[in-house]
């Protein structure tokens, strides 16, 4: 489900070339920010028919002045943490948990704020994947954001991204931050992994 207001929704046409192609956008909803009895009813009921598990993902406009930048963010936020504590005063053993928040903010000020929600929250810089009109990036983030599901017959067939400690590949902790390029710390970590893993 997504829930934005008309001006946004006008641009990508509400979304529907996008929801011919991919099944999993049941619903769009417009309405504007400050809109919150609406906004929080339409998020009850959808949590309400995903007990077992909700993702919100909410993003930031970054066609604001620095001033406004992550404004509206803050506050669906705001509601989502609304929501939560009244699912808690109706039923002390709901499961915050069960809701997870993804955040995407534009201005890393904002961090420290967001830290502050006891919801269980994720925070991401500066992904604002179009995906109204650039269905190339939308494919490139799911890839990179998901498992491969092909068994294992071809390994490299998806991209996956995994965070690993910097003290894996490199015996001279002490040498961090150095100035480097992309190039030779690509080719550094290449070296020094196993064999298994190399392509």
């Amino acid at each position: 489900m997504i829930i934005d207001d008309k001006e946004h929704l006008e641009k990508v046409n509400y979304y529907k070339d996008f929801r011919d192609k991919f099944s999993f956008i049941k619903e769009v909803i417009s309405s504007e920010v400050y809109d919150e009895i609406v906004i929080q009813e339409t998020l009850n009921e959808y949590i309400e028919s995903h007990l077992e598990g909700t993702s919100v993902l909410i993003l930031s406009d970054g066609n604001v002045t620095d001033v406004e930048l992550d404004s509206k963010t803050l506050t669906y936020l705001v509601y989502i943490q609304d929501i939560i504590y009244g699912r808690i005063t109706l039923n002390s053993k709901f499961a915050p948990d069960s809701i997870d928040v993804i955040v995407e903010l534009l201005n890393p000020k904002n961090y420290e704020v967001v830290k502050s929600y006891s919801v269980n929250n994720r925070y991401i810089s500066g992904m604002n994947v179009q995906i109204g009109g650039k269905e190339s990036i939308y494919e490139l983030y799911k890839d990179i954001s998901t498992y491969g599901t092909d068994g294992g017959k071809n390994k490299y067939a998806s991209k996956e991204l995994y965070v690993k400690s910097v003290d894996r590949f490199f015996d001279d902790k002490t040498m961090f931050p150095i100035k480097t390029t992309a190039r030779s710390s690509v080719s550094s970590v290449y070296k020094v992994s196993p064999d298994t893993i190399k392509p």
